[in-house]
């Protein structure tokens, strides 16, 4: 069932989300796998970009692979419009990318992956507890 606001394609690319998150290799790989499909794009340099960014960019518990692989998209996307100049994709991209991190602040109340799942990714002990919480992942990721 669609949320009330959220738009089509935005639901589609949760949605896939979701279940990405059930084989993908971290959070930022089922973000970029759930993109390529909505979106009809393939991105293998951004796939690989993705690869350290589990448990908030290796293992530290900072910036959310959701986040990081969100704002991967949202340059490789804009940087490919042929109409405008160098100087305006930048500024395109740094408007929606800073517009993606501010709404997944507000709708999730953070965009740190320790405060968002709750785990030390930089322990045993915090991998181990994130791995047998997956059926959990899709209630703690968007």
């Amino acid at each position: 069932m669609q949320r009330i606001g959220m738009n089509k394609r935005a639901w589609l690319v949760r949605q896939r989300a979701r279940l990405h998150l059930l084989y993908a290799q971290n959070c930022a790989h089922a973000t970029l796998l759930s993109l390529e499909v909505v979106f009809n794009m393939r991105a293998p340099l951004l796939m690989k970009a993705a690869t350290n960014l589990e448990g908030g960019i290796v293992g530290c518990g900072e910036t959310c692979g959701v986040v990081t692989a969100g704002m991967l998209a949202i340059g490789g996307l804009l940087s490919n419009d042929p109409i405008k100049s160098a100087d305006d994709k930048e500024k395109a991209i740094h408007r929606h990318a800073g517009a993606y991190k501010r709404w997944l602040e507000t709708r999730f109340g953070s965009s740190c992956c320790r405060e968002r799942v709750g785990v030390d990714f930089s322990t045993a002990r915090g991998l181990i507890r994130h791995a047998l919480a997956g059926r959990d992942l899709p209630r703690r990721h968007p």
